[in-house]
């Protein structure tokens, strides 16, 4: 088996942790295999398809990095977002993941948790960027798009939370205040973001 756990870890090196079955068999890991170093602990299972290793050797994987591969087609949003932008003290419990409206829900495991928010398509597309973490692409809301997402959900966040967001981008040097009130007029917002604004400036 040992040349077979060589190849396991290079694959895995390669892939920064994560990787799908259909990779590992293409590779020649058969499925005996793979069931063999899942019972051994040195891969775990995060979802169907998704396997994350546990080996020492390989620097552990960012959660976000996770949650891509997990929700391919999400984009960090909300508190996971203002998180992410140290817009906010607050980590949330879950990852916030937007997927757009008419896409099918996809299967989550235990861990990590993932809440999934349904936005429509003008909404969904609206102010992502791509960063790469890891050498991996993650896609997440940049800082505008988020405020104006936590104003449009604050009945959810919480108007204390949504708030301490707001006043801390408005504090930001790199904040874009133009940029803010095109995508809250976009998303609706406008009125509600330049009263939040007004309120604490």
């Amino acid at each position: 088996m040992q040349p077979v756990r060589a190849r396991l870890y290079e694959i895995f090196e390669q892939e920064n942790g994560i990787t799908h079955t259909k990779t590992l068999k293409q590779a020649g890991i058969s499925q005996y295999y793979i069931k063999q170093f899942e019972e051994s602990g040195l891969i775990e299972r995060i979802k169907r398809g998704i396997y994350r290793y546990l080996g020492e050797e390989i620097p552990i994987v960012d959660e976000l990095v996770e949650v891509m591969s997990i929700v391919p087609k999400g984009v960090i949003c909300l508190l996971s977002a203002a998180s992410f932008h140290e817009l906010s003290t607050i980590n949330p419990y879950t990852y916030h993941v937007a997927i757009e409206r008419n896409q099918m829900k996809p299967v989550l495991p235990d861990y990590p948790p993932i809440t999934i928010y349904y936005f429509k398509a003008s909404f969904y597309e609206e102010g992502v960027d791509e960063v790469i973490i890891n050498n991996s692409k993650v896609n997440v809301y940049n800082m505008e798009k988020t405020i104006c997402d936590l104003v449009r959900y604050r009945k959810k966040i919480g108007n204390d939370i949504m708030l301490e967001c707001i006043k801390n981008y408005m504090a930001r040097s790199d904040r874009n205040i133009n940029k803010l009130m095109q995508c809250a007029e976009k998303l609706k917002v406008q009125k509600l973001v330049k009263q939040y604004i007004e309120v604490l400036v």
